[in-house]
């Protein structure tokens, strides 16, 4: 699993895993809820964003296989 941290006028957090959807459906069972369900992006890989509980959004990242 790859972290990209990248600073700007904001934090944005990029968590990248393999595969996107099996973690999405475990993270929805535990309570979270998804602005972005997991989605097929152009370039290929898969997106989905969650805020956590301080409502700062994360966004999980599926690499194009």
């Amino acid at each position: 699993d790859l972290f990209y941290i990248y600073v700007c006028s904001r934090i944005i957090l990029l968590l990248c895993w393999t595969p996107c959807p099996p973690l999405c459906e475990r993270l929805v069972s535990l309570g979270v809820e998804f602005l972005d369900p997991p989605e097929q992006q152009p370039w290929g890989g898969l997106l989905a964003s969650f805020k956590d509980v301080d409502r700062n959004i994360l966004t999980i990242v599926q690499a194009p296989t």
